[in-house]
């Protein structure tokens, strides 16, 4: 219990861990990590972290359900957090907000990995694709839309992309992924 809190990235550690070996996460571990800030933390090391949950893990959403669950997304990811609680139109998308649809994608696109010639590009792709609809939902003649998600969430996957790495031409090939989904 004293030891754990002294070096934050165990957090991300953690939940990296979970979702690579299908571990689940004591509740009391849990409570501890809901106390550490992670803020000191350097981007390089949040990506090394990230990367290896987004390219070895099975179910890749498991890292985020479990930094979820300890409440730990405000820091680094912040944009995947917004996607809480964003409906969709259950005409296309029976499974409800935007969080459970990107959770989806992220574990079925685990299954086109290794056929890509960027996997972390394709992977953090698959995280940011929707990023827009939390800024252009709007109910229209009684269904949700959101019209243009694929751009006006440019800039919100550019600054979460920014925030995590330096890679110049990461960021390039997500951005033209994510603008590029919908076709």
């Amino acid at each position: 219990d004293e030891t754990f809190a002294e070096d934050p990235l165990r957090v991300l550690r953690g939940a990296q861990f979970a979702a690579r070996f299908d571990l689940s996460v004591d509740n009391k571990t849990v409570e501890l990590c809901k106390t550490i800030d992670l803020s000191a933390l350097s981007k390089e090391r949040v990506e090394g972290e990230l990367r290896k949950a987004l390219l070895k893990a099975r179910k890749p959403s498991v890292f985020f359900e479990i930094l979820r669950k300890m409440e730990c997304l405000d820091e680094w990811f912040p944009e995947v957090k917004a996607l809480i609680g964003i409906e969709q139109n259950p005409k296309y998308h029976s499974e409800g907000d935007v969080w459970t649809h990107t959770m989806m994608v992220l574990d079925e696109a685990v299954k086109f990995r290794d056929k890509v010639s960027n996997p972390f590009g394709f992977m953090l792709s698959a995280l940011t694709h929707d990023f827009g609809k939390t800024v252009c939902t709007e109910l229209i003649n009684g269904e949700l839309h959101a019209y243009a998600h694929e751009t006006k969430g440019l800039p919100i996957a550019e600054s979460f992309l920014r925030r995590i790495t330096n890679e110049t031409q990461l960021i390039k090939y997500v951005l033209n992924m994510t603008e590029l989904h919908m076709k």
